[in-house]
């Protein structure tokens, strides 16, 4: 499996996502273990939303990573009309995790809600 990376594919394993959909409102949980040792450092983002988010909706969720360092929080969040996530570290839109902040054989955990 792979994870398309700002124009970069960046080799992942270990996928486990499952949604809910009830109505016009999508759940999303996933993990993610990345499984290369490439040095990436564009910004990280998910594609491959099961539904396109809707007319004037965003999704929000948060996000977890866990490195050999410890782990590191976030928001997760996707615009009106497209099936890509972005994660977000802090609270500036610019403060986007890099791919590189996801150590290999670790572990990215996210829960995403959103309207179609």
């Amino acid at each position: 499996n792979h994870a398309y990376v700002a124009g970069t594919i960046m080799a992942i394993d270990g996928v486990t996502a499952k949604y809910t959909k009830i109505g016009d409102t999508v759940n999303i949980l996933m993990q993610i273990r990345r499984n290369d040792t490439q040095s990436l450092t564009s910004t990280l983002f998910i594609t491959g939303l099961p539904f396109t988010t809707g007319s004037g909706s965003n999704a929000i969720g948060v996000f977890q990573i866990l490195n050999n360092s410890g782990s590191s929080n976030g928001i997760v969040e996707s615009f009106s009309g497209i099936t890509n996530c972005y994660l977000r570290s802090g609270s500036a839109p610019q403060d986007r995790v890099s791919t590189d902040d996801l150590v290999n054989r670790y572990y990215l955990n996210i829960g995403i809600s959103y309207k179609v």
